[in-house]
């Protein structure tokens, strides 16, 4: 588990240096073939392919973002009617 981790915090630091893979005000951010190179060049320092290291990202980056949302209250559900049975 403590490897896995470190893993993901080490992958997260290699898509850091690539500001082109989420910085959207770049103009590389648009480009397919460069994004792509990118993606591949991560995998190959994880011995992973391109496409696997962009669908790890995509989902480092869902778990973090769920993660920051607060967790809801349960306040706005309305009561369920109990029915007691004689």
């Amino acid at each position: 588990m403590a490897a896995e981790q470190e893993i993901n915090i080490k992958f997260v630091q290699e898509v850091e240096k690539h500001a082109c893979l989420y910085n959207y005000k770049l103009p590389e951010y648009m480009r397919k073939n460069t994004i792509d190179r990118t993606w591949a060049e991560i995998g190959n320092k994880f011995q992973i392919t391109g496409s696997e290291a962009k669908e790890k990202w995509k989902n480092l980056r869902s778990v973090f973002v769920r993660h920051l949302k607060p967790p809801k209250s349960g306040a706005g559900t309305a009561q369920k009617k109990t029915i007691l049975l004689s």
